[in-house]
């Protein structure tokens, strides 16, 4: 289980209240949305959201890190992926890029870490991350804020490392993200993120250690191409359809028939989960999505059936508040804070009821 952070008291238990480290990466180059570098504004405002809801559920700040993005060039094609991690050299490793950072207090207490990435290389920048998921504490709670989902990479991939085969990788998404170079129509980098973790993705954008396909579960996706549907089916991974979402217990029954009732669960939310007539700030909105509140009670009961891993949040494409669709940062707002209060201030259960 994890390390204390505050202690609450209810009906007579005892409950630990996880401390937080958000790890705010404003990628945008790795997204096909012709409106990607929103993402850059939609990274700092969803990770001061988190900052907040910390605040309220575990009675303290979370540790902020921050992985510096600074390019100015397009969105990578996968040719590009390539060009982009073999003109910086090989994909940077935790060890060197460490030097880089710069901490300014222990990873479970307040404060800044910034990690420069100079050269706008997808590879590069996935290192960083790397580095600053690495440099948290033991039995923190990772909250990987994006920026397009290929930043779930390394946090993902760390999980891998420590969970080992305990770990479940729950995709909230209306997409597979399960494309490879070779089969994805646009080439954009956040369509492959998932295959990636499995193992096969670009040179120097796939997992050292492969996720076992067996143990994703997808949910809410509706939007698959004919390659991504064929590896479903071939690979053996659960889908939870957006009929099934409907309650909790299809969702729950998936997660422990891969992963058991000790399962640890990466929770995987790209906020184009939603539908679009409610939330609309998205690169790649998709019709039939889910309502807040379905989504909400699903990560609640995953909170309260297991551990949770790591959470991942991506594809807030800010507007001006002016120009943005009407109650969307509401929505937003609402959303994030009740997660959080899901992952972090109800820990979950390691064993068996």
């Amino acid at each position: 289980m994890a390390d204390v952070g505050s202690r609450e008291v209810k009906d007579g238990i005892v409950a630990t209240l996880r401390k937080v480290a958000v790890v705010e990466v404003p990628q945008w180059r790795g997204s096909g949305s012709p409106t990607a570098e929103r993402l850059r504004e939609g990274a700092r405002v969803v990770a001061d959201l988190v900052d907040a809801a910390t605040v309220r559920v575990v009675g303290e700040v979370a540790h902020r890190v921050r992985v510096a993005i600074e390019d100015g060039q397009p969105a990578a094609t996968a040719g590009r992926v390539r060009a982009a991690v073999e003109d910086g050299g090989p994909a940077a490793t935790a060890a060197p890029v460490r030097a880089a950072v710069e901490d300014d207090g222990p990873a479970a207490t307040a404060g800044r870490v910034r990690a420069a990435v100079e050269d706008g290389s997808l590879g590069v920048a996935a290192g960083r991350v790397r580095a600053a998921v690495e440099g948290v504490g033991d039995g923190v709670l990772v909250v990987a804020v994006g920026g397009d989902c290929g930043v779930e990479l390394e946090p993902v991939s760390a999980a891998r490392r420590r969970y080992g085969d305990r770990l479940v990788v729950v995709w909230f998404d209306a997409h597979g993200d399960l494309n490879t170079p070779e089969s994805s129509p646009s080439g954009a980098y956040h369509g492959m993120v998932l295959r990636a973790l499995t193992g096969e993705g670009p040179e120097g954008l796939a997992a050292e250690e492969p996720l076992d396909p067996r143990r994703i579960v997808l949910a809410g996706v509706r939007d698959l191409d004919p390659p991504e549907a064929a590896f479903v089916t071939h690979a053996g991974i659960r889908w939870v359809t957006m009929a099934e979402t409907g309650t909790a217990e299809a969702l729950l029954a998936a997660i422990e028939a891969v992963g058991g009732p000790d399962a640890a669960v990466y929770v995987h939310i790209d906020l184009d989960v939603l539908d679009p007539e409610v939330f609309r700030s998205v690169g790649c909105p998709t019709p039939g999505g889910m309502h807040p509140e379905r989504l909400l009670s699903l990560v609640t009961a995953i909170g309260g059936r297991f551990e949770v891993a790591g959470l991942g949040l991506m594809e807030y494409e800010a507007g001006d508040l002016e120009d943005e669709a009407d109650g969307d940062r509401e929505v937003l707002a609402e959303l994030v804070g009740g997660v959080v209060a899901a992952v972090a201030g109800h820990p979950g259960r390691t064993a068996p009821r």
